[in-house]
């Protein structure tokens, strides 16, 4: 069979391009030069598990800051790729898409109201309850976890991911973001950044946050996963993942 001239030509111009490469010392090889793909396993187990239709898992996305509910929309599609025979139900909130700077209890009952709505909507109720929040979104989910309203399906809850949520507020940050912040602060007038930087009581002891830390939210989930970054400019990662800091030991 004939090759193709389109193919002859792009082996031709990798060839040239490695040679360039090694000319400037970088021992590297391209992706397209593997015959197979580099790993033969999947990224969750391979034994198979029979699930029947009242055996699903709830998995509600909660977005950030001034987010949407398509801000989380890669993280279900890579779950129904890996898990395509897990009996899986997506929720990708919307309630507080333009709540956010809202107060933490508000967006907490929109998002109490919102799994409602759709449990009543399911033919059968889930069986378990994960959370995959971003930023303040965990903040929110562990409010809920308090709620009175959400006490019938608090023990349902299996999993929560939380991606550089403050846990822990916004304060020992960079300078920049502190002043980021409190623009924010004086142009939104946002009850919600005035509790993640406690602000929204005179006393300490009264502010959202220390009361948010006495609720136990954590113990009510069988796995808490808790992902921060350095490079993000305005949650700490000591904050995202509860952690102390040395500013804090200083203060």
């Amino acid at each position: 069979m004939p090759l193709n001239e389109d193919i002859i030509e792009f082996v031709h111009r990798k060839e040239s391009f490695k040679q360039k490469l090694n000319s400037i010392g970088l021992q590297a090889y391209l992706y397209s030069d593997l015959a197979y793909f580099p790993g033969h396993h999947p990224y969750f187990s391979v034994q198979q598990r029979s699930y029947t239709r009242s055996d699903s898992h709830l998995i509600v996305f909660v977005h950030g800051l001034e987010g949407g509910s398509e801000d989380l929309a890669p993280y279900r599609n890579y779950l129904r790729l890996l898990l395509p025979n897990s009996n899986l139900k997506f929720l990708l909130s919307e309630s507080n898409r333009l709540e956010t700077w809202a107060d933490f209890n508000q967006l907490a009952d929109n998002l109490i109201n919102e799994i409602f709505a759709y449990i009543e909507l399911c033919s059968t109720p889930p069986s378990r309850i994960s959370f995959v929040a971003h930023s303040m979104g965990g903040v929110i989910v562990r409010c809920l976890v308090s709620k009175q309203r959400a006490s019938p399906i608090v023990p349902l809850f299996h999993t929560l991911l939380t991606l550089n949520s403050p846990h822990c507020g916004l304060l020992y940050n960079q300078r920049a973001a502190n002043w980021g912040v409190a623009l924010l602060q004086w142009w939104k007038q946002s009850s919600s950044l005035q509790q993640l930087t406690f602000r929204d009581a005179v006393a300490f002891r009264d502010t959202f946050l220390y009361k948010l830390s006495r609720n136990k939210a954590f113990a009510n989930f069988r796995y808490v996963l808790l992902v921060g970054s350095y490079q993000d400019l305005y949650v700490p990662h000591h904050s995202a993942l509860i952690e102390t800091c040395k500013t804090s030991g200083r203060s």
